[in-house]
Parts: structure tokens; C-alpha cells; sequence
């Protein structure tokens, strides 16, 4: 699976959820904490190694799944010191020369992240071999001020969400789930500026909503297609850039550009039952001709449009009721 993911030209990283029970103080793979931290950064370093013989080329791996949950399935317990430590004692030492970044601490929410982070930055060899700040996002909300994300967002580290999904019910494939989901994308980016973002699963045996397809029809979920909003078109080297001005109730608005070529993406989000007019302006000097849309409604997935030509930067989206619009537009 990784392998045909990454032909098509996916990143492929990955998480430990236990380490081996021989390593953890209980002897199980359920709970309990490490003990022997040399043998299990060994054996993230032969699983590189594996993958690598396979073909497949890591970019990350994670130090621990979730150190701070409470759970009945493969799981390791870690505070926040224990995992600094376990990352800058071994884990660090032994991937330093595989060209494989690590990732930490993934916490499973935002309550419990402020109790992690700080404590890689802390440990001062942790903080060196750690190259990308994750967490997951099952409780609480993205903090508009937070000493631990504004230490992260003054690093030099990415910043990174790298599990959720939208676990209102009931299941639901359409657009009510799409747009929450969008609402969980715009949040991550624009409050916490976060650099990248994950759903949980592709697919699923389960009828909730916890997967990108939908089992009870058999075809991808409007989640599937409002995630494609933003990553069919927002790609890796993109910025995200600041949206000012007079907001139009029910409609949320993302500005990015690429800055090697000045290539404009615009993601607007209408939650309003009926088609909502914007006015939308590019500022700048270099401003596209014109921009191609790509809508996502109930009516389609990712519809393309005529091309909307600009004056001076300037022109009116006519966005169609719950929906989930891309405009991309370049000089």
C-alpha cells in the first residue's frame, strides 16, 4: 500500500503505537512504558532500513503514537520528559544518518500538546533531532494563544496535524461532513498555522465517519473531495497569506501563493444554503489575468468552471450553497 501510494505520489511517513513488550515494563504491547530504549531505536532504525530495501523512501517517523492516551489497544505510556529523553538519548542517535526526519510528540489532543512540546525544546539534544512538532486533535481547539505553539511557530521545526476525523454522527458522506471537515482544515491552518494536515483513514470497515471513503455506498465520501480542494492545488513550497477585510457571513477564506511562480490559490468555504456572492481582490502588482474554479457541492466533486477574468485584481465569486470552492489563477 505504500508503495502504490507512493508511485502516485504520496510522502510516506510513519508511527510506532508499541514498542516490543520485551522493551516496555509490562511485557505487553497495551500500555505500559519503555525500558529498554537502546533495543527499540534499533529497531526504528532496521524498519527504515526494511523499508528503504523495499523501496519505499520514509520522510519522517514519529517517536510515539499518542504518549498521553489511556487506551486498551498497542499503546505506550510517556510523559512528556520520558519521550524527550527517549528521542535525544537514542532515537536521535540512531537515525541521525538515515536521512529520515523524527517527529514528536503527537499527543492526542490539544489539552495534553502543551505538556509535550515544551519539554522536546527543554531537553536540548531532542530538540536537535527533532525536525517536525506533530499532534492530533481529539479534544479541545486549536488555541488562538499558547506558549507551546508559539514556541513552535518561532522554531525552525514544521508543525504538523496528523490525526482526525469528523466524529459528529450519525455517518454521514455528504456535504454536512465536508464542510466540517473544510472547518477542521481552515482552523489548523489559520489559527495555529500549521503546515501540514491528515485524516485519519482512507477507508474503512466502520459506517462513522472516520474514513475519506464511504463504506455504505462504496464510492469516496464528500470529504474525500473537499480535502482535494485544498491538496490538488495547495501543494508542498505553497504560503499561506493573510485575508483582510470585510467578512461575508457564512463564508471563510484562504489565500496561498506559490512564490516560484506567483501562482494564486484562493479556497473559499460557503456553509450558507443558498449561492453567496464574494467579492474577492489579489493584491500585489502581479496579478493573474483570470482564475479557473473547482467546486465541490452536492451537485459534483470538484466541478471545474470558466475561467473568471480579474480588473485590477479584482472580481465577484458566485459561490453555490454548501460548497467548497477553488480558485487558481497565475500571472
Amino acid at each position: 500500500m505504500a508503495l502504490a501510494a507512493q508511485t502516485r505520489g504520496a510522502s510516506i511517513w510513519a508511527t510506532p503505537w508499541t514498542p516490543p513488550a520485551a522493551d516496555k515494563s509490562n511485557d505487553n504491547t497495551i500500555m505500559g512504558t519503555l525500558t529498554n530504549g537502546q533495543d527499540f531505536a534499533q529497531k526504528l532504525a532496521a524498519y527504515v532500513t526494511t523499508m528503504k530495501t523495499a523501496g519505499i523512501n520514509l520522510i519522517a517517523v514519529s517517536a510515539q503514537n499518542e504518549p498521553d492516551a489511556n487506551v486498551t489497544y498497542e499503546s505506550c505510556s510517556y510523559t512528556g520528559a520520558t519521550l524527550a529523553s527517549f528521542i535525544g538519548t537514542y532515537m536521535g542517535p540512531a537515525l541521525a544518518n538515515s536521512g529520515v526526519k523524527i517527529m514528536a510528540p503527537e499527543t492526542q489532543n490539544w489539552c495534553d500538546f502543551p505538556n509535550y512540546a515544551p519539554a522536546i525544546f527543554s531537553n536540548t539534544a531532542a530538540a536537535g533531532y527533532t525536525s517536525i512538532i506533530a499532534t492530533h486533535e481529539y479534544g479541545c481547539t486549536p488555541p488562538t494563544v499558547n506558549p507551546a505553539v508559539q514556541q513552535v511557530l518561532s522554531s525552525d521545526k514544521e508543525f504538523w496535524e496528523t490525526e482526525i476525523y469528523d466524529q459528529t454522527t450519525p455517518a454521514d458522506a455528504g456535504m454536512g461532513s465536508a464542510l466540517r471537515v473544510a472547518k477542521l482544515i481552515t482552523d489548523a491552518l489559520t489559527i495555529v498555522n500549521m503546515n501540514a494536515w491528515h485524516y485519519w483513514w482512507v477507508y474503512t470497515t466502520g459506517t462513522d465517519n472516520g474514513a475519506l471513503w464511504d463504506t455504505a455506498s462504496g464510492q469516496a465520501s464528500k470529504r474525500l473531495w473537499v480535502m482535494g480542494n485544498f491538496s490538488r492545488f495547495v501543494r508542498p513550497g505553497y504560503f499561506r497569506v493573510d485575508v483582510s477585510g470585510a467578512t461575508v457571513s457564512g463564508v471563510t477564506v484562504l489565500g496561498f501563493t506559490n512564490p516560484a511562480d506567483n501562482t494564486t490559490v484562493i479556497v473559499a468555504v460557503n456553509n450558507n444554503t443558498a449561492t453567496t456572492s464574494v467579492p474577492l481582490f489579489v493584491s500585489g502588482t502581479e496579478w493573474p489575468a483570470s482564475v479557473s474554479s473547482y467546486v465541490t457541492s452536492s451537485a459534483g466533486n470538484l466541478v471545474p468552471g470558466s475561467a473568471t477574468p480579474l480588473t485590477t485584481g479584482h472580481f465577484t465569486a458566485s459561490l453555490s450553497g454548501q460548497s467548497v470552492t477553488t480558485f487558481v489563477g497565475k500571472p
